[in-house]
């Protein structure tokens, strides 16, 4: 089997990918100035000096560029929440869980833009509520997996209400944003569930 070498991408090629590139950061920058629902794809055009006609070369629509946005961040916060709860074993289990929790309430808190979008029409799409669904699964896995090598009895059932709770304080601040900021689950309460 004989292979072809491969040709540089042309100038075309790369400059659709600097578009491409250049719209997602400016998308990101609007979410997180404004909200999901307020930044525009106009706003968005003039603020990385395109056309409107450009973005949409590069995106069908606005919950388009917002999943692009999400995935990016999901697998650095995922991998940030792994080695949290993996951390060294000069940690608790407790202390590990509570600061995983305390990091990713940090990071969504940072994304008004994703609660914004949850909870508006955007938030009742099929792709972004699977994209929601999908992500909540995999913080639980991961928290399920180190407490069932911690021999947590029930470990996917605790993580689920770990993880229940934590995402019930992010929609609280996402309906009431000016109310003061709720914590993460503290220690003691992690504590209790996992006497459970």
């Amino acid at each position: 089997m004989s292979h072809r070498p491969t040709r540089p991408p042309t100038r075309r090629a790369l400059a659709k990918i600097a578009t491409h590139d250049k719209v997602l950061a400016a998308a990101r920058q609007a979410f997180l100035m404004t909200t999901y629902e307020a930044a525009t794809i106009r706003d968005i055009a003039e603020s990385c000096g395109v056309s409107t006609g450009s973005v949409f070369s590069s995106f069908k629509s606005k919950e388009e560029m917002l999943l692009e946005v999400l995935r990016a961040d999901k697998v650095t916060e995922l991998e940030r929440f792994r080695d949290d709860v993996g951390a060294s074993a000069e940690y608790t289990l407790i202390q590990r869980l509570d600061r995983a929790l305390s990091h990713n309430y940090v990071d969504w808190q940072n994304k008004n833009y994703l609660l914004d979008a949850r909870f508006s029409r955007a938030g009742s799409t099929d792709e972004l509520s699977k994209y929601i669904d999908d992500t909540n699964a995999e913080f639980v896995g991961i928290m399920s997996a180190i407490l069932l090598e911690q021999r947590v009895p029930n470990a996917e059932g605790i993580a689920k209400v770990i993880w229940a709770v934590h995402t019930h304080n992010l929609a609280a601040q996402a309906r009431a944003p000016l109310v003061i900021t709720q914590d993460p689950p503290p220690e003691h309460y992690l504590r209790l569930l996992l006497l459970l």
